[in-house]
């Protein structure tokens, strides 16, 4: 299981354990408890929450390492999606505690490197 620290804005925010799997990524938050680590979904533009039994904050974040979209408290048997997204960071809801929000950096650190969000497409590959 692969740990990485997140950095809102510079500062740590935590520690996520990263789901790459298309089944990790599946399965998100699904069937752990209110107390689960938060989660980073890599390669991930849409989340559902069908079959949870608690409310969870959502962080979209860009290649750059930009949020797009952020939502707190989403509740069960929803869809929520964004086309600019390389990877999502989730989290049993928690009420007060810093969550990002749209226009913040995140960053992940893997032993203390910047992890790359995404690949270059092909259109970032031509001179």
């Amino acid at each position: 299981m692969l740990v990485e620290s997140i950095e809102l804005n510079g500062k740590p925010l935590c520690e996520a354990v990263v789901l790459a799997t298309a089944f990790e990524r599946l399965r998100g938050l699904l069937a752990r408890s209110r107390e689960a680590p938060p989660v980073r979904l890599l390669r991930c533009r849409s989340i559902h929450t069908f079959g949870m039994g608690y409310p969870i904050d959502v962080a979209f974040v860009a290649c750059d390492g930009r949020v797009c979209a952020s939502e707190r408290a989403v509740a069960a048997g929803r869809v929520v999606s964004c086309s600019e997204a390389a990877w999502v960071l989730e989290r049993p809801s928690r009420v007060g505690d810093r969550w990002p929000t749209v226009g913040d950096e995140v960053m992940a650190l893997s032993r203390g490197e910047c992890v790359r969000a995404c690949r270059m497409t092909t259109d970032e590959r031509r001179p």
